[in-house]
């Protein structure tokens, strides 16, 4: 009898994990064995519950966490949409009604979680430029602050791949004329705590 509980035991627990306890058993048992396998079988069943009842847990609460950071990614994606508009390949902020100087419009851009505008070419140059009031100037993210004459991408960190100047620019009458705006289509440079319309990019790079 000792033998046969000690078997049955084992075909019990092993059951646990792939089926129903009494149904998975092939073994015959008369009342007395049954009796004694009683308790275990009991106690197998509960453990079998109460692991079916955490896995159930920790799927909720895995399924509560997704649909948090879903909700959260789709506040984001409303608050970005409501702020950047497509031109082009890329996502772009034009402010016409507030004007800052060079670095409050950097520091603005970056508050709506982008950059100063780093134009790419001349395609993106003329997408841009048909959104943009005549004779009014924008900043742009080039600026020669580091270095007097070598224009650098405050985006990137590196020097601005793509100019197209105003006639006689880039021109500096003084030392504060070291950031770059846009006016009517052509870059110029401008003194930076001029206080300027600006565009800002969703993303950092060139």
């Amino acid at each position: 009898m000792q033998k046969l509980a000690i078997v049955l035991v084992f075909a019990i627990i092993s059951a646990s994990f792939y089926g129903s306890v009494l149904g998975s058993l092939k073994i015959d048992c008369d009342d007395a064995c049954e009796e004694t396998l009683r308790p275990m079988i009991d106690l197998i069943r509960t453990q079998q519950d109460r692991l079916k009842a955490c896995e159930r847990s920790d799927t909720n609460a895995e399924q509560t966490r997704i649909d948090g950071q879903l909700e959260d990614l789709h506040k984001k994606l409303e608050k970005f949409t409501s702020v950047y508009e497509t031109i082009g390949s890329r996502f772009f902020y034009i402010e016409k009604r507030n004007k800052l100087n060079w670095f409050g419009a950097a520091n603005f851009c970056r508050q709506k979680g982008g950059y100063l505008v780093n134009i790419r070419d001349a395609e993106e140059l003329s997408q841009i430029s048909t959104r943009l009031d005549e004779d009014s100037e924008f900043w742009l993210d080039i600026n020669d602050l580091s270095n007097p004459g070598e224009y650098i991408s405050s985006t990137t960190g590196v020097d601005a791949t793509f100019f197209d100047w105003h006639a006689d620019e880039p021109q500096s009458v003084d030392k504060t004329q070291r950031c770059v705006s846009l006016r009517n289509g052509k870059m110029k440079v401008n003194s930076c705590g001029y206080k300027n319309y600006f565009i800002c990019q969703a993303d950092g790079e060139n």
